[in-house]
């Protein structure tokens, strides 16, 4: 089962859901340097705190579990 998922994360090419989730990786990195840059202003990130904290998460949770997928530690 971790080969498959592993196949998933690392041959995009390998089937449908590949490129999809490939293709949702990507757009959460693009999502996480917008936040890094809309976060660098202290007037925004007074106002969306919560949001930003919450997305940080989210995105910490999403690169662990493909972490564990790909690297070594496995699940």
């Amino acid at each position: 089962m971790r080969n498959h998922f592993y196949n998933i994360l690392e041959k995009s090419d390998s089937s449908t859901l590949a490129r999809a989730v490939s293709s949702l990786l990507m757009v959460l990195i693009m999502c996480n340097v917008v936040a890094v840059i809309l976060a660098s202003y202290s007037d925004i990130y007074a106002d969306m705190q919560v949001a930003f904290d919450r997305f940080e998460l989210f995105s910490i949770v999403v690169f662990s579990v493909e972490y564990l997928i790909k690297g070594d530690g496995g699940i």
